[in-house]
């Protein structure tokens, strides 16, 4: 079995990167409006005691999209005012889709 280790900032750039250039010219325009530099952000899983790191790469208010890199997805989610995700996502999305959602709200 394969030992899991956790995505560096380089690996995910190069994600968000390669799966950025798959969305249409709208999806991009709103990631380029909405993107941090990303940071890594406290999660803490259900049926977890332990707080976990997630990179968030987007942010528009109080709302930020994280790389959830168990998962191999992007997720959206609330954040509380001290940086918390307040609610982990588990929807597996490809910033693409992860994006799409955004834009429905």
């Amino acid at each position: 079995m394969d030992s899991w280790t956790p995505i560096n900032r380089e690996a995910l750039q190069s994600l968000v990167n390669s799966q950025l250039a798959e969305c249409s010219p709208a999806l991009r325009s709103i990631f380029e409006a909405r993107k941090v530099d990303p940071y890594l952000a406290s999660i803490r899983r259900p049926g977890s005691q332990d707080p976990e790191q997630v990179f968030v790469v987007a942010r528009k208010d109080d709302v930020v999209m994280y790389y959830e890199d168990v998962e191999e997805s992007f997720n959206l989610s609330p954040v509380s005012d001290d940086g918390w995700i307040v609610e982990p996502g588990f929807e597996q999305d490809t910033l693409r889709w992860a994006l799409a959602k955004w834009t429905a709200d």
